[in-house]
């Protein structure tokens, strides 16, 4: 897949992932937040008090668990220096955490998994 349509596929997801998130009671704070070079995260949302760092894989005809093991030891530190450097940025919130949605699309309907708290 060329990289316009990869990332085509992966803004619909966060879409998608977004949606689902706010129908659950959670409030976007921000999308596709970047911190320099260090990287990005893909939502921010907010549960109550607590800060939801949101990273979102989008696959089509992808077996789910594969889409689970993504978030491997070395992006989930990835991730928590990224949320405590927004954390520093918008400093009136303390408790957080990191979640993942998966978005498969299988024969053009989305099916969405929430993994909350993620922990490697």
């Amino acid at each position: 897949m060329e990289q316009n349509n990869r990332q085509k596929l992966g803004n619909q997801g966060e879409t998608v992932a977004c949606d689902y998130l706010c129908s659950q009671g959670l409030t976007l704070l921000e999308k596709n937040w970047r911190d320099g070079k260090n990287g990005e995260l893909d939502l921010v949302m907010l549960q109550d008090n607590e800060v939801v760092f949101v990273e979102v894989k989008t696959r089509r005809n992808h077996p789910l668990l594969a889409i689970g093991e993504t978030v491997d030891a070395k992006k989930l530190h990835r991730l928590q220096k990224l949320g405590r450097s927004w954390l520093r940025s918008n400093g009136s919130y303390q408790a957080h955490r990191i979640d993942m949605v998966g978005v498969v699309y299988n024969n053009d309907s989305p099916r969405i998994f929430w993994w909350k708290a993620i922990e490697r």
